[in-house]
């Protein structure tokens, strides 16, 4: 054989040898991710999770606007004043039996003015539905807000009249958010215990109807109610299988997990964050979170109710940021007297950042809580990260000035970050300000800003 055909038979060889090894790491991969070849191809399996140089991260795609600082609102009465204090999404009802009084005949006058103050003054607005009317439901006598209908198709064509009055493409104004319900695992709002009136039938008619008025509207879940307490302990067994079946079967119809977070104690939101988070990432659920209600529970037996309550604004609302928690909502913004602050008061405990006689005037009366949230805003609006440095320190960082740290100490002493030295000014959550050696900053219970 000449050593021409030796060398072209060798090189036959070597080229059927890596023929083979291709293909088989070719059959190899089939159903397994190929990562690193800048294709993300779902069909051999490759996700954020498992390739995430050719698919990019996991993180939630933001569905909604940069607002992170909302209110349960009075929108119609204090738009201006809710405006001052930096609120840039307000959560209002929307009544069926107000807007729907009799079957197929609508009265749009009041939801009208509320859309419009809400435009006026640059407030985005979350509406829910509530106060089902008499006449759609079944049986007369059921006292809850939400009883089984007569006819389902009634509640799907009201949420789509709703999102399409609503769309901005008219003169009324634009709802970008709609909640199908509020807190349907408590009877005064939902008759949960008729088997005949399934929440996931309001909320699959809720879903669809609104998408069909205005496919550009994000729907949220009824809201979730504080699931765990203390120590992660579950308060209520049926409640989370409830909301383990709203996560992994219904998850199609709504946009945005929606849930509560009450309490005398701040720590519990970061634990209700930390459960619902743990439960959608058992269901590979990737949504945005929101908490459409917050507040420091308080009596008015404590001296410093005032206060408890103003710290709360800042604690809670820095802990749900830091998690990833897109807007949250304090409820509510205004309420009624206690008896310390006008005669006629009646309020017992108290969490509304303000107070006004709703039936004498319309003069806002603001609480400190009402002064420590415009404060809050006016230092931590449009920041574009957050760094948790410890569970009651958090660096904001912005694109357009300085980082502003949030930090407090609950108990014992808390060194501050070892990043904050120098000059730094000081801001307390009543607004006194200090120019200080960082050194000399003293934390306690009480939420300072430092920049």
């Amino acid at each position: 054989m000449k050593k021409g055909q030796i060398t072209v038979i060798i090189l036959l060889v070597v080229l059927i040898v890596v023929l083979g090894i291709i293909l088989a790491v070719f059959i190899s991969r089939q159903g397994k991710p190929f990562c690193g070849d800048e294709n993300c191809d779902s069909n051999i399996g490759e996700d954020c999770l498992s390739c995430p140089e050719d698919c990019e991260d996991c993180s939630v795609e933001p569905v909604t606007e940069k607002s992170h600082f909302g209110v349960q609102g009075a929108i119609v009465n204090f738009p201006n004043e809710m405006k001052e204090a930096g609120i840039e999404i307000t959560r209002e009802w929307i009544e069926w039996s107000i807007i729907e009084p009799i079957d197929d005949q609508y009265d749009w006058t009041h939801m009208d003015k509320r859309m419009q103050a809400a435009n006026q003054a640059g407030i985005e607005v979350l509406g829910y539905f509530t106060h089902m009317p008499s006449w759609a439901k079944k049986d007369k006598k059921c006292k809850s807000d939400f009883c089984e209908p007569k006819d389902w198709n009634d509640f799907r064509e009201f949420a789509r009249k709703v999102a399409e009055r609503y769309d901005d493409k008219q003169e009324y104004g634009e709802i970008k958010y709609i909640g199908v319900l509020n807190e349907v695992t408590i009877p005064e709002f939902f008759d949960f215990k008729n088997q005949n009136n399934p929440y996931e039938t309001w909320l699959i008619n809720g879903y669809e109807g609104a998408k069909e008025g205005n496919p550009n509207v994000k729907v949220l879940i009824g809201a979730f109610v504080d699931p765990v307490g203390p120590e992660y302990k579950v308060v209520d067994k049926k409640l989370t299988m409830w909301i383990d079946r709203m996560l992994e079967n219904y998850n199609q119809y709504y946009d945005i997990v929606n849930f509560h977070s009450y309490g005398t104690d701040d720590r519990g939101i970061t634990q209700t964050i930390e459960y619902i988070k743990e439960r959608m990432e058992y269901f590979s659920l990737n949504k945005p979170m929101w908490i459409t209600e917050t507040a420091t529970l308080t009596f008015l037996e404590e001296s410093d109710w005032q206060y408890k309550i103003a710290r709360g604004v800042v604690k809670r609302y820095t802990r749900a940021l830091r998690e990833d928690i897109e807007k949250i909502f304090w409820f509510p913004f205004i309420g009624l007297p206690t008896p310390e602050e006008h005669p006629n008061g009646t309020e017992s405990k108290t969490i509304a950042l303000g107070w006004a006689f709703k039936e004498e005037d319309q003069i806002f009366r603001p609480r400190q809580a009402y002064h420590t949230y415009r404060l809050m805003t006016s230092k931590l609006t449009d920041f574009s990260s957050i760094e948790k440095i410890s569970d009651t320190q958090c660096k904001f960082t912005f694109t357009n000035k300085d980082p502003v740290y949030v930090l407090w100490c609950d108990s014992g002493s808390c060194p501050i970050p070892s990043e904050i030295t120098g000059i730094v000014k000081v801001t307390d959550y009543l607004g006194n300000r200090e120019i200080k050696q960082a050194s000399d900053i003293v934390l306690t219970e009480d939420p300072v800003f430092v920049e």
